[in-house]
C-alpha cells in the first residue's frame, strides 16, 4: 500500500483520504484495511497512524475531528459534512487537510496573516476532501485560487491565543487554563457579546443561553463571528482589565445583564473562576467609589 507522508497538522480524517487517493481505492475500501486497529472513538489513532506510515513519529490523538467535535471546538453548522474552514495559500503550498482549521475561535492563518475562509467565492461550503483536491465542488474554482483578507497583526495580536494552530500543546497557555479550557472561555465572552450586543444574534445562540447546548460554537453570521472572537481575545489579552473597561463603555441595560456570565452553568469549573476574577475586580472598583 501506498502511504504518504503525513504532516503533523494534518487532519486524520484528511490523511486517511490521502491515503485512499493514492492507493486508487474508495474510504470505504481503506476503513476495511483500517478497521482491525481502529474503531472510531475508542480504537487507538497512534496504533493506526504507525501501521499506515511507521515513519509518522508525531502524537495524532487530538488530530481527529472525532476528538474536536467531543471537546467542544467544532463549529455546529460544519458537523452535518464535516465542512471545514482553509487558507488559500496553505493550500498552493501544500494541498492537505489542517486540523486545526475545524477550530471554531481559530479564525487567522498565522503563517500567512489571513483571514481563514469558510467557503468559495461562489459562496459554496467546502468539506476537508474538497480542500484536499483543492477544487469546489459547485464551481470547480481553485480553492487555493480564492481571495483572503489580510490581516495585520501587532506583536501582541500575533501572540494571542485565537491564533494558536496546534490543540496538541499540553500545559497552562493562559491564566492556569489549557488551550482547550482557555477556548471555552473565548467561548462563554462571545456568547455574551453575540447574545446580548444589538444585530447579532441567532435562535442557535438563544439554545446557548438556555443551557440547551453548550458543546457547539454556533455560528449564524461568519462576519460578526470573527469580529465577535477577536473582541473576545482582546478582552483576556489584560485579564480582566480590559473586560472591566469595556463593562464601563455599554449601555446599562447591557451591564445587568452581565451577571448571567456567572451563573450559566451550575457547577464551578476552572473557568467559572477565571470570572470571578472579572466580578471580584468589579466589586473592589465600585467599593472604592462609594
Amino acid at each position: 500500500m501506498n502511504r504518504p507522508f503525513c504532516y503533523e497538522d494534518e487532519s486524520v480524517e484528511g490523511y486517511f483520504y490521502r491515503v485512499s487517493k493514492a492507493n486508487y481505492i474508495s474510504i470505504n475500501h481503506l476503513n476495511d484495511f483500517i478497521n482491525p486497529y481502529y474503531k472510531k472513538g475508542i480504537g487507538d489513532l497512534e496504533r493506526v497512524m504507525l501501521w499506515m506510515n511507521d515513519d509518522n513519529m508525531h502524537i495524532y490523538n487530538r488530530n481527529s475531528i472525532h476528538f474536536i467535535n467531543n471537546n467542544g471546538l467544532q463549529q455546529h453548522n460544519f458537523r452535518p459534512k464535516l465542512y471545514s474552514k482553509f487558507c488559500p495559500s496553505c493550500i498552493n503550498e501544500q494541498p492537505y487537510h489542517r486540523v486545526h482549521w475545524l477550530i471554531a475561535p481559530v479564525i487567522i492563518c498565522r503563517k500567512h496573516n489571513l483571514d481563514l475562509l469558510h467557503q468559495c467565492e461562489c459562496s459554496n461550503p467546502v468539506t476537508y476532501k474538497d480542500v484536499i483536491e483543492d477544487q469546489c465542488p459547485n464551481c470547480k474554482m481553485e480553492l487555493s485560487a480564492c481571495s483572503a483578507r489580510q490581516t495585520y497583526l501587532d506583536d501582541d495580536s500575533k501572540n494571542s491565543m485565537m491564533l494558536f494552530d496546534k490543540i496538541r500543546d499540553e500545559g497552562e497557555v493562559w491564566n492556569n487554563l489549557t488551550i482547550i479550557e482557555y477556548y471555552q472561555v473565548l467561548k462563554r465572552i462571545r456568547w455574551f457579546l453575540t447574545y446580548h450586543m444589538k444585530d447579532a444574534i441567532s435562535i442557535n445562540d438563544r439554545k446557548y443561553d438556555l443551557k440547551k447546548d453548550r458543546n457547539n460554537w454556533h455560528v449564524g453570521n461568519n462576519l460578526v463571528f470573527y469580529w465577535m472572537i477577536k473582541k473576545s481575545v482582546l478582552m483576556t489579552s489584560d485579564w480582566p482589565e480590559n473586560f472591566v473597561k469595556f463593562y464601563y463603555e455599554v449601555s446599562s441595560s447591557l451591564k445587568a445583564k452581565f451577571y448571567s456570565l456567572r451563573y450559566y452553568v451550575e457547577v464551578k469549573t476552572k473557568q467559572d473562576y477565571i470570572f470571578e476574577r472579572f466580578f471580584t475586580r468589579l466589586k473592589n472598583i465600585r467599593d472604592s467609589r462609594m
